[in-house]
C-alpha cells in the first residue's frame, strides 16, 4: 500500500522537522552552505559568488539554461536584507530557515493528500 515516494516524503519531513528544531544542527548547516558559497573566504557572499553557486546548482540538477543576470540580481537582493551589497551568515540563515519551513509545509500537504487518497479513493 505504501510506495517509495511516501517513505521518502516522510523521511524528508522528519529530517526538516529535526533540523528546524535543533538550533545547533541548523547553525552547522548554515555554516556549511555559507562556506560552500563564500569561495573567497571573505566572510560575506557577493553577487558573483551567488551567480557561480546558482549556475553550479543548475548544472548539477541538469538544468540546461541557468538563470539570467536579472534573475540572479533579484535573488541576491532578496537575500541581502540589509542592503549592504553582500550576504552574511545571518541573512543566509534567515533565508534557509524560510526555505526549509516552506519545504516542510509542502511535504506535509503532499503527505495529507496521499493519506486522503489512500483512505477515500481505494475501491
Amino acid at each position: 500500500l505504501f510506495d517509495i515516494s511516501e517513505i521518502i516524503m516522510e523521511e524528508s519531513y522528519k529530517a526538516l522537522d529535526t533540523l528546524l528544531k535543533d538550533e545547533a544542527t541548523f547553525k552547522q548547516v548554515v555554516e556549511a552552505v555559507f562556506e560552500s558559497i563564500d569561495t573567497d573566504k571573505s566572510g560575506s557572499i557577493d553577487i558573483k559568488e551567488i551567480e557561480v553557486f546558482i549556475n553550479s546548482v543548475c548544472k548539477e540538477m541538469g538544468i540546461g539554461q541557468a538563470p539570467d543576470k536579472a534573475a540572479i540580481e533579484t535573488v541576491f537582493k532578496e537575500l541581502d536584507t540589509d542592503k549592504s551589497n553582500s550576504i552574511d551568515k545571518e541573512e543566509l540563515g534567515k533565508f534557509l530557515r524560510t526555505l526549509f519551513e516552506e519545504q516542510k509545509k509542502q511535504l506535509e500537504a503532499s503527505m495529507k493528500k496521499q493519506i486522503i487518497s489512500i483512505h477515500f479513493c481505494l475501491p
